[in-house]
């Protein structure tokens, strides 16, 4: 073509979406497994950066607690996403699992703060 080797770019071919169809139905995951995958790495354990310094700033049990809150957190989340894109009716009973705790949270602190006014009388 006659340019000088210095003018010429790299050219990449993206993939049509015809072919990262057949690649995702090869692997035999399914949509929500793939949005269950992101969510899991989207919300587990950070960079280790991250990590280095919860380790600095907490004590060594309060650590190990906060790994595990990371984990057991990204595992439930990915798991809810899953359940409810593969069987919609599941997000009927998340919804209702999440009222219930929101209510039992709300009842707790009302009890709470008739406590303390009680003590302060």
């Amino acid at each position: 073509d006659g340019l000088p080797s210095q003018n010429r770019c790299l050219v990449i071919q993206l993939p049509s979406s015809s072919q990262v169809v057949t690649m995702i139905e090869a692997t035999g995951i399914g949509i929500p497994g793939l949005i269950s995958f992101i969510a899991f790495n989207m919300t587990t354990i950070p960079c280790f950066a991250a990590v280095a310094s919860a380790k600095g700033e907490l004590t060594s049990k309060k650590f190990k607690w906060t790994l595990v809150f990371w984990i057991v957190t990204s595992y439930i989340v990915s798991m809810m996403l899953y359940m409810v894109l593969s069987w919609w009716w599941t997000s009927f009973i998340f919804a209702l699992l999440i009222a219930l705790v929101i209510f039992f949270i709300c009842l707790n602190n009302k009890y709470k703060i008739f406590k303390v006014r009680k003590d302060k009388v």
